[in-house]
């Protein structure tokens, strides 16, 4: 049988370097957790979510349709087909500001604003494609 040594010498004393790099590890791994929650804190603050919404109220000879709308200064967003939706509605979900709006079948436009539609909270618009025309509207 071997005999253990209770003091082994090839340890060393408890307050040399290996104590210093492990409290220094820890504080370490403590600023990367709290760097990368403060970024993460700061972007989501940052983001904007969209905070209006244009319904397209479609007849059913516009299904297929293909919605374009281009804020004003920017570029057009992704077209939204106009589908099988439940009563013809097709959400667009937006952040408030001025934007154009097109909507085309078949490479034919069907309709297109001729000014900005200022899109709001509480803003409400009639969008007559079949006699070209956008106005207030007087519905809540």
């Amino acid at each position: 049988m071997t005999d253990v040594d209770p003091n082994p010498t090839d340890m060393p004393p408890a307050g040399t370097a290996r104590k210093v790099a492990v409290y220094a590890t820890l504080v370490l791994t403590v600023l990367i957790a709290v760097t990368f929650i403060a970024i993460t804190g700061i972007r989501w603050a940052m983001q904007q979510t969209p905070s209006s919404i244009v319904v397209i109220i479609s007849e059913p000879e516009m299904t297929g349709a293909s919605v374009i709308v281009t804020r004003e200064g920017g570029k057009p967003r992704p077209a939204v087909a106009i589908g099988e939706e439940p009563n013809g509605h097709t959400p667009l979900f937006l952040e408030q500001g001025a934007y154009m709006i097109r909507v085309e079948k078949a490479g034919k436009v069907l309709f297109r604003t001729d000014r900005p539609v200022y899109v709001a909270e509480g803003r409400r618009y009639d969008i007559d494609i079949a006699h070209g025309t956008t106005s207030p509207s007087t519905r809540p």
